[in-house]
């Protein structure tokens, strides 16, 4: 039996050296798992996860009001300090996984009463038409030739153009998830008419040869937006943001560039920074 008093107060002292040791180990792993999900939760909350068209790509090069208002959304989150995240998907898509709360924003929205209900939206973006289309054969030109009742027109599934086509009185209304197969289908002939926006029409047609012939004036002339859903909170602040970026932006001369960079004009700056300017000060 060792009664040795100093080799107890050294094994004594190593036991206490060794269990400092361990609660400091600990600490410090405390620390850095804290800190690493401080970290991960700053760049969560810096994020904007955004859908956009499934052909986005090319939509931002064919389409100008498609491309200026992606820019505006770019310079929004740049000021802000927000990275965009793209998820490129179809429409229905894009509103499941909204609603599901599986993405924060919906890129490339129209605001619509019935929308305004469940979604919050930025500030206006450019503005696109809604117009019919039918093939370039079909001697139908004008509204009052179509046969609402016996006709059929492709529209998106759940996009404000098939509360259109239901408003204008057509009887057989076919839902799609993808605008090709619309513009395929009208090829085919086994729809009579598409309705989709005027700009982004251009991407699935070279106009030389061309496969759509519009029918009649457009239909709507609205703002593009992004929206996001009310029930989550996280992205509704995240959408807030791009509207404070949008707010500093707006009437820049960078911005006023921008827009002229896509063949706008200064009038049509003047109005849409006039529409800004009326929806910041109702807020």
């Amino acid at each position: 039996m060792n009664n040795n008093p100093k080799s107890k107060f050294n094994s004594e002292k190593l036991l206490n050296y060794v269990t400092h040791l361990l609660i400091c180990s600990g600490i410090f792993l405390l620390l850095m798992l804290v800190s690493h999900s401080v970290i991960a939760q700053s760049d969560e909350d810096n994020q904007i996860t955004i859908a956009v068209f499934e052909d986005h790509r090319e939509q931002v090069v064919s389409s100008l009001p498609y491309g200026l208002s992606w820019k505006l959304i770019e310079k929004a989150a740049q000021a802000e300090g927000l990275d965009l995240i793209k998820i490129a998907t179809n429409w229905q898509s894009a509103i499941n996984r909204l609603k599901d709360q599986r993405l924060d924003v919906v890129f490339g929205a129209f605001k619509t009463p019935e929308r305004a209900q469940w979604a919050d939206f930025t500030l206006p973006l450019a503005s696109d038409a809604s117009v019919l289309f039918n093939s370039p054969e079909s001697p139908i030109l004008h509204l009052e030739d179509v046969d609402f009742e016996q006709e059929v027109v492709g529209v998106i599934s759940n996009s404000t153009q098939e509360k259109l086509a239901q408003k204008l009185g057509f009887k057989h209304i076919y839902p799609a998830s993808e605008r090709k197969n619309l513009v395929k289908l009208l090829e085919s002939g086994r729809i009579n008419y598409v309705m989709i926006g005027e700009s982004i029409s251009k991407l699935y047609c070279d106009y030389t040869t061309p496969c759509l012939q519009q029918v009649g004036h457009p239909l709507a002339n609205q703002h593009s937006r992004a929206m996001s859903a009310k029930a989550n909170n996280k992205a509704s602040s995240k959408l807030e943001r791009l509207n404070r970026g949008l707010a500093q932006i707006y009437s820049s001369r960078e911005t006023l560039l921008l827009f002229q960079e896509y063949s706008y004009s200064q009038d049509y700056f003047d109005a849409w920074k006039g529409k800004v300017e009326n929806e910041l000060a109702s807020r």
